[in-house]
């Protein structure tokens, strides 16, 4: 799980990724809600930006294994 924690991080401080996930979990509407409800909206959130960013990081790891076993067998082995 280590390997995947710079890249989680990566992903979701993007410029573009940011304002997509404040839009999606409302976190730019939380002023008026109470301490508690934060607290356990901030974990819930934090729990399915981390998860969902952990499966695409695994996804993309495995698509790179992949094209870089189609490759390895299409280009000569200095490019690769």
């Amino acid at each position: 799980l280590s390997s995947v924690v710079f890249p989680v991080y990566l992903m979701h401080e993007t410029v573009i990724f940011r304002p997509v996930l404040y839009s999606w979990f409302g976190l730019d509407k939380l002023s008026n809600v109470g301490s508690y409800k934060i607290f356990i909206w901030v974990i819930i959130v934090a729990f399915t930006i981390f998860t969902g960013c952990v499966v695409i990081e695994y996804i993309r790891k495995i698509l790179f294994f992949v094209f870089k076993k189609i490759f390895k067998h299409i280009l000569p082995s200095h490019f690769i």
